[in-house]
């Protein structure tokens, strides 16, 4: 109990000296006093993040949502930007918005004079469909604007003019698994998989400050639940992770600079990715350019981030005439470069790694001894140039003038990469073109252009023997009332890049051929009643995949109509349906799989004051060639009620009724949740599931959160399988979140 006192006290004396430059500087927070928001959070994530937030059949993980993705996302929602002082840079943070968006919003301010009054009028904005109008309601507000009779305030200091932002939240769960009980130093060794090593309870505790998209910077410390804290011997000291992150790009500068976790996004993501990569539900709704993107990493996912240095610099090239009213650069070349290195989790065998682990967990004296196997090196850089399209017109004055009509990009992105260890998988049939060795590098070159109505995209990488990946993406856009796209995709089966994360339906960026093509269609006449959005994706597998020992084909389909009935009711249907070629277990012959997702939801805002209400009807079903069909079938409902109307304390619900077969007919429910602290959770069996959130605001500055979630089963008399089994049919735990803003 002494050393656990001591430990507490070390931490908390830790963080003091951390958040004391914090408060020393503290500004009053500017926040919006109110926000007009056209559509309730989890029905965004729902409709935008789509299948990613189910991630289900075929165990290839494309379109698993990331919690850095979900992260980041929140962590906009939290800090909306006010519409009118943002520049285009922090517009297109937003993943839905596209270049062409941003600059006709950009064009409308202007017009304005720089002052939106609120956020309907962004209905006038051209290219700005309902849909996304309702999404930009999410992250922007209408606050003040720049104002030339004014007297004009002193300029903005960086390190003092930003917002500070303490989080720190408690998982306890109310229930003991297998692993969690009294053992001793000869079970431990006799079973080094089955005992934790750690408590059950869990811990994540941030501290960030932000100013716009100038300055970031801060620290990130997790324990999971069954992992040791404060131990040094397990390097898990004060917490299993530990991060730190630091990010500069003054407004009016040249140059970007990151210095400790962060993330990188070159091209498409063939070469060099992130886990920012857009789904195929997100792509329904815009497309940026390929330009380079460096952003800090604040996440606690443990795996898809790098950990030194990185910077650019930006060379303007020539002039243009004016455009837009004011003159620009014609071009402009940007020189970037990145230097990591990271301690990656894996298994030894004989000073082999045989294979890599990217859960993060460290609860058990096994796991712990696949912490941190391996070193990785990686080092690379890029060189982009960018120019504007322009076309000349008449000035008010008589002059002539250009105006910007769309914009380029060429870039070439080279890396390399070195472990510490020979890596070498066991071979199978899947894997032999997987990275062996103990080194990997590769070169891309990448393009793209938006002129009028189309965009288009696309990325060549070679590895370093020469085997290739390309990507090529086309978009076309009609006003507000049609958006489509196609992809195509070839990766070769002996193409390596262990730090892509470009969209793919194989686990791995290699061996496939896909042709993807999608639309969103809102008509003209009907544009805040009906919307209609739909893709279709056909791949094959040349070489065997994880459980294909012959390599086959797959397709996918997906539609969504919906139907809004005035701004308070809506009616959406989303149909999913994916079929692939599997192994048939004990034989050599291969079979078909298919798997229907049907989801039936009403939503309604202001049901009465200040309350929100959705109900959905999902059903699943799965069909193979040797076995009877599995079907599954939940009923579910989530509500929101801000019970203060200055929006100081809410309370958030969900429950839900479920039956499936089996897991492979599994369901998916977005269970609402405290900031940075779940998602989606999939359930199989039968039984139900609850979940309450309160949140409240005691002032200004300190906000509070309680969450309790329940599980229990019908047909069970344990939940969970592994060394997380428990006795009983139920789960409950609670999750308890303070968090500071000033």
């Amino acid at each position: 109990m002494k050393q656990l006192r001591r430990r507490l006290s070390g931490l908390g004396l830790l963080l003091s000296l951390l958040l004391l430059p914090a408060f020393l500087g503290a500004q009053e927070a500017v926040l919006p006093a109110f926000r007009e928001e056209y559509m309730a959070w989890d029905d965004f994530l729902m409709s935008y993040l789509g299948t990613s937030l189910s991630a289900d059949d075929g165990g290839d993980g494309s379109d698993a949502a990331s919690s850095a993705l979900l992260e980041e996302l929140e962590s906009l929602h939290a800090h909306p930007l006010n519409i009118n002082r943002a520049t285009r840079a922090e517009l297109l943070q937003l993943p839905f918005l596209d270049g062409a968006q941003a600059d006709s919003l950009l064009s409308y301010r202007a017009k304005k004079h720089g002052r939106l009054l609120t956020l309907g009028e962004l209905q006038f904005v051209p290219g700005l469909d309902f849909t996304d109008r309702c999404r930009l309601s999410l992250f922007v507000y209408a606050g003040e604007a720049p104002d030339s009779l004014r007297r004009p305030r002193p300029s903005p200091r960086l390190w003092r003019d930003g917002r500070h932002e303490v989080l720190t939240r408690f998982d306890l769960p109310l229930y003991r698994v297998r692993a969690d009980v009294e053992h001793t130093v000869a079970q431990v060794a006799a079973s080094p998989n089955k005992y934790y090593e750690g408590y059950r309870w869990a811990n994540t505790t941030r501290y960030a400050y932000r100013y716009r998209r100038a300055l970031r910077y801060g620290v990130t410390l997790q324990k999971d639940s069954g992992e040791p804290f404060g131990t040094k011997g397990t390097h898990t000291y004060p917490f299993d992770y530990n991060a730190f992150h630091f990010y500069l790009r003054p407004e009016a500068g040249r140059y970007e600079l990151a210095v400790g976790d962060y993330r990188v996004r070159y091209g498409q993501g063939l070469l060099v990715g992130d886990a920012l990569t857009l789904t195929r539900t997100s792509l329904l709704g815009g497309m940026s350019l390929a330009r380079a993107r460096l952003t800090p990493h604040a996440s606690t996912d443990e795996s898809r981030f790098l950990r030194g240095v990185a910077g650019s610099y930006t060379f303007p090239i020539g002039r243009s005439a004016a455009y837009g009213g004011q003159d620009g650069p014609s071009m402009q070349l940007q020189v970037s470069a990145f230097g990591s290195y990271r301690r990656l989790d894996g298994t030894v065998s004989q000073d082999t790694l045989t294979s890599f682990k990217t859960d993060g967990l460290h609860r058990t004296l096994a796991e712990l001894d696949k912490r941190g196997r391996v070193g990785q090196w990686l080092m690379g850089g890029r060189v982009q140039l960018e120019g504007n399209i322009v076309r000349p017109r008449p000035l008010w004055n008589g002059q002539q003038g250009f105006y910007k009509e769309g914009v380029w990009t060429v870039g070439i992105t080279a890396a390399w990469s070195r472990y510490t260890r020979v890596v070498w998988p066991a071979p199978r049939p899947y894997n032999l073109y997987w990275l062996r060795g103990r080194d990997a590098a590769g070169v891309a070159a990448d393009y793209a252009f938006r002129l009028g109505r189309w965009a288009v995209q696309g990325e060549l990488a070679l590895d370093r023997k020469g085997h290739p990946a390309t990507t090529h993406t086309v978009r076309w856009r009609c006003g507000a009332e049609w958006a489509w796209y196609a992809q195509c995709r070839a990766l070769s089966s002996r193409y390596v890049s262990p730090w892509g994360t470009a969209l793919a339906q194989n686990s791995r960026l290699q061996n496939e051929l896909a042709l993807l093509s999608g639309f969103r269609w809102t008509p003209d006449r009907l544009a805040s009643l009906f919307t209609l959005e739909a893709y279709a994706e056909a791949f094959r597998w040349p070489r065997p995949v994880y459980r294909l020992s012959r390599g086959g084909n797959g397709f996918e389909a997906f539609v969504r109509p919906t139907l809004r009935f005035g701004r308070r009711h809506s009616l959406m249907l989303t149909y999913r349906f994916k079929t692939r070629e599997y192994d048939v277990a004990g034989t050599d012959l291969q079979q078909l799989t298919g798997l229907h997702r049907l989801r039936l939801q009403w939503s309604v805002a202001d049901l009465c004051p200040h309350l929100s209400l959705t109900v959905a009807a999902d059903g699943s079903l799965y069909a193979t060639q040797t076995a009877a069909a599995e079907t599954g079938l939940m009923l579910s409902s989530r509500a929101a009620w801000k019970a203060l109307p200055d929006g100081r304390l809410t309370l958030s619900a969900f429950a839900a009724l479920f039956t499936a077969d089996s897991y492979a007919a599994r369901l998916y429910a977005y269970r609402p949740h405290l900031q940075q602290a779940g998602g989606s959770a999939s359930y199989s069996g039968q039984g139900a599931a609850a979940a309450l959130v309160v949140e409240g605001k005691v002032n200004e500055i300190l906000s509070l959160g309680l969450q309790y979630n329940l599980l229990h089963y019908f047909n069970r008399s344990t939940t969970g399988s592994g060394i997380t089994e428990a006795e009983g049919p139920s789960r409950h735990d609670l999750h308890f979140q303070l968090r500071l803003l000033f």
